[in-house]
Protein backbone atom coordinates (compact mmCIF):
# COMPACT_ATOMS: atom_id res chain seq x y z
CA UNK A 1 0.00 0.00 0.00
CA UNK A 2 2.70 2.36 0.79
CA UNK A 3 4.80 1.51 -2.38
CA UNK A 4 1.43 2.71 -4.82
CA UNK A 5 1.21 5.83 -2.40
CA UNK A 6 4.78 6.81 -3.07
CA UNK A 7 4.04 6.03 -6.74
CA UNK A 8 1.29 8.42 -6.72
CA UNK A 9 2.90 10.84 -5.52
CA UNK A 10 5.73 10.77 -7.79
CA UNK A 11 3.08 10.57 -10.48
CA UNK A 12 1.18 13.85 -8.95
CA UNK A 13 4.85 15.72 -8.68
CA UNK A 14 5.34 14.38 -12.46
CA UNK A 15 2.52 15.94 -13.29
CA UNK A 16 2.19 18.83 -11.29
CA UNK A 17 5.61 19.93 -12.71
CA UNK A 18 4.51 19.18 -16.37
CA UNK A 19 1.56 21.39 -16.31
CA UNK A 20 3.79 23.99 -14.46
CA UNK A 21 6.02 24.15 -17.32
CA UNK A 22 3.09 23.93 -19.81
CA UNK A 23 2.07 26.97 -18.03
CA UNK A 24 5.30 29.42 -17.14
CA UNK A 25 7.00 28.44 -20.01
CA UNK A 26 7.77 30.98 -22.79
CA UNK A 27 6.14 30.76 -26.06
CA UNK A 28 7.50 33.13 -27.76
CA UNK A 29 10.35 34.54 -25.88
CA UNK A 30 13.33 31.69 -24.87
CA UNK A 31 15.96 33.26 -22.79
CA UNK A 32 13.93 34.65 -20.09
CA UNK A 33 11.54 33.46 -17.90
CA UNK A 34 8.47 35.89 -18.95
CA UNK A 35 5.67 35.00 -15.75
CA UNK A 36 8.30 36.18 -12.47
CA UNK A 37 6.76 33.47 -10.51
CA UNK A 38 9.70 32.19 -8.94
CA UNK A 39 11.21 35.00 -6.26
CA UNK A 40 14.48 34.63 -8.07
CA UNK A 41 16.25 37.71 -5.91
CA UNK A 42 17.55 36.71 -2.40
CA UNK A 43 16.32 32.70 -2.77
CA UNK A 44 17.94 31.94 0.42
CA UNK A 45 15.34 32.49 3.49
CA UNK A 46 12.51 33.70 0.90
CA UNK A 47 9.51 31.83 0.20
CA UNK A 48 9.49 31.15 -3.18
CA UNK A 49 5.92 32.63 -5.27
CA UNK A 50 4.23 30.26 -7.43
CA UNK A 51 0.48 30.43 -9.30
CA UNK A 52 -2.49 29.57 -7.58
CA UNK A 53 -3.11 26.66 -9.21
CA UNK A 54 0.57 25.04 -8.60
CA UNK A 55 0.68 26.23 -5.05
CA UNK A 56 -2.58 24.29 -4.24
CA UNK A 57 -1.23 21.31 -5.92
CA UNK A 58 2.33 21.66 -3.28
CA UNK A 59 0.26 21.70 -0.56
CA UNK A 60 -2.11 18.90 -1.31
CA UNK A 61 0.51 16.67 -2.30
CA UNK A 62 2.69 17.84 -0.17
CA UNK A 63 5.66 18.79 -2.17
CA UNK A 64 8.31 20.01 -1.17
CA UNK A 65 8.82 23.93 -3.10
CA UNK A 66 12.49 23.67 -3.19
CA UNK A 67 12.58 20.62 -5.21
CA UNK A 68 9.34 21.96 -7.44
CA UNK A 69 10.84 25.53 -8.23
CA UNK A 70 14.61 23.62 -9.04
CA UNK A 71 12.81 20.55 -11.85
CA UNK A 72 10.46 23.94 -13.00
CA UNK A 73 14.02 25.60 -13.90
CA UNK A 74 15.99 22.83 -15.26
CA UNK A 75 12.96 22.15 -17.89
CA UNK A 76 13.17 26.03 -18.18
CA UNK A 77 17.05 25.58 -19.30
CA UNK A 78 16.37 22.17 -21.10
CA UNK A 79 12.84 24.10 -23.26
CA UNK A 80 15.56 27.10 -24.12
CA UNK A 81 18.19 24.90 -25.30
CA UNK A 82 15.74 22.86 -27.38
CA UNK A 83 14.24 26.03 -28.77
CA UNK A 84 17.56 27.46 -29.50
CA UNK A 85 18.38 24.14 -31.42
CA UNK A 86 15.52 24.46 -33.82
CA UNK A 87 16.22 28.46 -33.89
CA UNK A 88 20.10 27.42 -35.38
CA UNK A 89 18.68 24.60 -37.87
CA UNK A 90 16.13 26.89 -39.21
CA UNK A 91 18.30 29.19 -40.22
CA UNK A 92 20.74 27.27 -41.23
CA UNK A 93 18.12 26.09 -43.86
CA UNK A 94 18.28 29.31 -44.58
CA UNK A 95 21.57 29.41 -45.09
CA UNK A 96 21.51 26.83 -47.63
CA UNK A 97 18.51 27.92 -49.20
CA UNK A 98 20.57 31.33 -49.79
CA UNK A 99 18.16 33.90 -48.21
CA UNK A 100 20.73 34.64 -45.53
CA UNK A 101 24.76 34.21 -45.83
CA UNK A 102 26.55 32.40 -42.34
CA UNK A 103 27.96 35.51 -41.61
CA UNK A 104 24.19 36.74 -41.30
CA UNK A 105 22.73 33.85 -39.39
CA UNK A 106 26.00 34.51 -37.09
CA UNK A 107 25.07 38.07 -37.00
CA UNK A 108 21.25 37.18 -36.06
CA UNK A 109 22.11 34.88 -33.25
CA UNK A 110 24.50 37.26 -31.53
CA UNK A 111 22.08 40.08 -31.62
CA UNK A 112 19.19 37.62 -29.99
CA UNK A 113 21.71 36.81 -27.81
CA UNK A 114 22.59 40.31 -26.60
CA UNK A 115 18.95 41.17 -26.62
CA UNK A 116 17.85 38.54 -23.91
CA UNK A 117 20.59 39.61 -21.59
CA UNK A 118 19.29 43.16 -22.15
CA UNK A 119 16.05 42.16 -21.26
CA UNK A 120 16.73 39.67 -18.44
CA UNK A 121 18.84 42.94 -17.09
CA UNK A 122 15.81 44.68 -17.43
CA UNK A 123 13.88 42.16 -15.78
CA UNK A 124 15.77 42.22 -12.47
CA UNK A 125 16.31 46.47 -12.39
CA UNK A 126 12.25 46.43 -12.89
CA UNK A 127 12.10 43.81 -9.94
CA UNK A 128 14.40 45.46 -7.32
CA UNK A 129 12.92 48.61 -8.40
CA UNK A 130 9.38 46.66 -6.94
CA UNK A 131 11.19 45.25 -4.00
CA UNK A 132 12.53 48.68 -2.75
CA UNK A 133 9.02 51.01 -4.01
CA UNK A 134 7.75 50.21 -0.69
CA UNK A 135 4.19 49.21 -2.58
CA UNK A 136 2.12 46.32 -2.14
CA UNK A 137 2.03 45.18 -6.02
CA UNK A 138 -0.43 42.40 -4.47
CA UNK A 139 -2.95 44.86 -3.58
CA UNK A 140 -2.83 47.50 -6.42
CA UNK A 141 -2.97 44.89 -9.26
CA UNK A 142 -6.27 44.90 -9.09
CA UNK A 143 -6.70 48.32 -9.77
CA UNK A 144 -3.82 48.72 -12.15
CA UNK A 145 -4.80 46.91 -15.39
CA UNK A 146 -2.11 46.10 -17.54
CA UNK A 147 0.03 45.41 -14.10
CA UNK A 148 0.46 41.80 -12.42
CA UNK A 149 3.03 40.44 -10.90
CA UNK A 150 5.52 40.60 -13.94
CA UNK A 151 5.72 44.23 -13.83
CA UNK A 152 4.32 46.97 -16.39
CA UNK A 153 2.83 46.00 -19.30
CA UNK A 154 1.24 42.77 -18.42
CA UNK A 155 -1.41 43.90 -21.17
CA UNK A 156 -3.93 42.35 -19.12
CA UNK A 157 -3.09 38.34 -20.03
CA UNK A 158 -1.88 37.77 -16.80
CA UNK A 159 -2.97 37.00 -13.05
CA UNK A 160 -5.14 40.09 -12.84
CA UNK A 161 -7.28 40.64 -16.07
Amino acid sequence: MKNIKLKMKSFLAVLLIALGVAVILPTQTYAFWPFDFLNKAGTTGTQTKFPEMIQKMIDKFKLNPGEVQKVMEETQTEKQQEMKTKREARLEEAVKAGIITEEQKTALLNKETEWQQKQQQLMQERQQWMEQSGIDFQKLAPYWRGFDLRGFGGGGRGMWK
